[in-house]
C-alpha cells in the first residue's frame, strides 16, 4: 500500500540524473511535495540552473518547490525564480534561505498559486509581513512554540507580540546556532529539551569541545527560563 501523501521531501545533488532519481524516489514513496535544491560544487549560471530545474521538474510527475540556500549550493537569483514559476506548471512555491532581506518583496510577485516560505529564522517576522505564507525553520525543531508564537502574534494582529517574538527567536539563532554549523545548534536544543540525538557527526577540536559546552549550559538555561512562555 502506497504511504499517505503528507511528507515534504527534500532532493538535489550535483547532477541533474541523480537529482531526478532522487526526486523519483520520493515521489513514489508518496511525498506530498519534494524541495528543489540548486546544484553544488561547481559554478552555474542562471541559465544552467534553469535548464536544471526545468528537467527535473518535467521528469517527475510531482509538486515541487525551489529550495535556494546559496551558502551550500549554485545561488538562485530572484528573476531566475520569477522565471521559472511561469514556465514550470508543478512548481508551486519556494524556501528561500539566503537570509538576504532584499528577495523577499520581489517574489511576491510570483503566481498567486506559489507558497513562499522563509528558510532563515532571522527574516521570520520580516517576511509574514511582506506577504510570505510562512517559514520551514529549523529552530522549530526544537523550539516549535516559539516559532508559532510569532506567527500567531502576526496573524491576529499583535504587532509587539511578534516582534517580541523575533527579538527572542534573534537571540536564539545569535547564542546557539549561528556559532556553530547549523546542525550542531540544532542537535544542542533538542538535547538540551530531553531529545537524545546521538553524537555530534565530526570529531571536535578542544577549542570547539569548549564552546559546544558553553553553549550546551546556555541553551539549558535558556529552555528553563523560556519553556513555558508560549
Amino acid at each position: 500500500m502506497r504511504a499517505a501523501r503528507s511528507a515534504m521531501e527534500k532532493c538535489g545533488n550535483s547532477a541533474v540524473f541523480s537529482t531526478v532519481e532522487l526526486a523519483r524516489r520520493a515521489a513514489d514513496a508518496g511525498c506530498a511535495a519534494l524541495l528543489l535544491s540548486m546544484p553544488y560544487f561547481y559554478r552555474y549560471t542562471q541559465d544552467d540552473i534553469a535548464a536544471y530545474c526545468e528537467t527535473v521538474c518535467a521528469s517527475v510527475p510531482a509538486s515541487f518547490l525551489l529550495y535556494n540556500l546559496p551558502e551550500f549550493g549554485a545561488p538562485l537569483e530572484t528573476p531566475t525564480a520569477l522565471s521559472l514559476f511561469e514556465a514550470i506548471p508543478n512548481l508551486i512555491g519556494m524556501k528561500d534561505s539566503s537570509g538576504d532581506f532584499a528577495n523577499l518583496a520581489p517574489l511576491v510577485m510570483a503566481p498567486a498559486r506559489s507558497l513562499l516560505f522563509a528558510g532563515n529564522d532571522s527574516l521570520l517576522l520580516d517576511a509574514l509581513r511582506t506577504g510570505w505564507h510562512g517559514a520551514i525553520s529549523g529552530v522549530a525543531c526544537f523550539a516549535p512554540e516559539l516559532v508559532n508564537a510569532l506567527v500567531r502574534s502576526h496573524r491576529a494582529g499583535d504587532a509587539q507580540g511578534a516582534s517580541d517574538h523575533q527579538t527572542t527567536l534573534n537571540e536564539l539563532i545569535r547564542s546557539a546556532i549561528a556559532p556553530l554549523p547549523a546542525p550542531w545548534g540544532i542537535r544542542l536544543g533538542l538535547e538540551a529539551r530531553s531529545m537524545a540525538t546521538g553524537p555530534l557527526h565530526m570529531s571536535l577540536s578542544a577549542a570547539r569541545q569548549r564552546q559546544v559546552a558553553e553553549i550546551r549550559g546556555w541553551l539549558a538555561e535558556w529552555s528553563n527560563r523560556r519553556a513555558n512562555q508560549w
